[in-house]
C-alpha cells in the first residue's frame, strides 16, 4: 500500500486583513505551493464554531492540508525548505519569490506532518 502524508500548517491572518489573508491564501499561496516537487493535492479548512459542550475555540482557526504521496514525501519536503531559502535570498536581493507570503499572514504559524496509518474506513449502509 503506498501512503499518503499530509502537511498541516495551522495560521491565522492579521487582525483586519482577513479578506486579503483569505484571497492570497485560496488564490495564489495554494497555486504557489502545489508548483513545489513532490506536492498532489491542496486544500484550506476554517474552524466551525463549536457546541457548548465542545470546549473552547482553538488558537488556530485556519488549516491548510498539503497532499503528498509516499514516493514524493522526501522531493515535497526539500522542495518546502529550498523555497523558504530562496525567498530569503529573493527578499534580501529585493526580488519576488516564487513562494511569497503575503503581509495578511500573521508570523506566528505551525506546520505538521503526518502519515496515514491505516485504510481509509467508511459507513457501512
Amino acid at each position: 500500500m503506498s501512503r499518503r502524508y499530509m502537511l498541516f500548517v495551522y495560521t491565522r491572518p492579521v487582525e483586519g486583513m482577513e479578506d486579503e489573508y483569505n484571497r492570497w491564501y485560496t488564490e495564489q499561496h495554494l497555486v504557489d505551493v502545489l508548483k513545489l516537487d513532490g506536492f498532489g493535492a491542496a486544500q484550506r479548512w476554517v474552524f466551525d464554531h463549536p457546541h457548548p459542550a465542545d470546549g473552547p475555540e482553538p488558537e488556530w482557526k485556519n488549516v491548510a492540508l498539503y497532499e503528498v504521496p509516499e514516493e514524493d514525501y522526501e522531493r515535497a519536503r526539500a522542495s518546502l525548505i529550498a523555497s523558504g531559502i530562496e525567498r530569503t535570498e529573493a527578499l534580501a536581493a529585493g526580488r519576488t519569490p516564487q513562494v511569497p507570503v503575503s503581509p495578511a499572514l500573521d508570523e506566528h504559524r505551525v506546520a505538521y506532518w503526518f502519515v496515514e496509518n491505516s485504510e481509509r474506513v467508511t459507513r457501512q449502509r
